[in-house]
């Protein structure tokens, strides 16, 4: 159970997780958004979000399942089987989450290519996958 819930933490960037140097940046779990990365007005993100289910999958853990609900919810389930939920929001280009089993997080999301990224509080880069 507290494997679980560490995984999640870090779904939002809350807990420290060594991520090694990889090239090139666009490979899942770098440390950098992928070259030529824009940030998005929060209106364009909250569209982006909303309403949506998308797969990430880090470096170091279970995958995750996000969904983004139009009303202001999140849910997340971990491959490993935790799961957890709680209030949505954007504020500029940063997606905070505010779970219902651990702290609230902040964290800068990024468009490349038609796809959204978020840098975790550990540094890890992840994609979006949608669902």
């Amino acid at each position: 159970m507290a494997k679980a819930i560490s995984m999640t933490a870090t779904v939002l960037g809350l807990a420290c997780s060594t991520v090694s140097a990889q090239t090139p940046a666009e490979a899942v779990g770098a440390p950098d958004f992928p070259a030529g990365a824009a940030s998005l007005e929060a209106t364009v993100l909250q569209q982006r979000l909303g309403g949506k289910v998308f797969r990430v999958a880090p470096k170091a853990s279970a995958a995750w399942r996000l969904q983004f609900n139009d009303n202001g919810f999140y849910y997340i389930n971990t491959e490993s089987g935790y799961s957890d939920s709680g209030k949505w929001r954007i504020e500029g280009s940063s997606l905070c989450t505010a779970p219902q089993k651990t702290k609230a997080s902040c964290n800068e999301v990024r468009l490349s290519d038609d796809a959204l990224y978020l840098k975790r509080d550990s540094g890890e880069v992840v994609k979006f996958e949608p669902r």
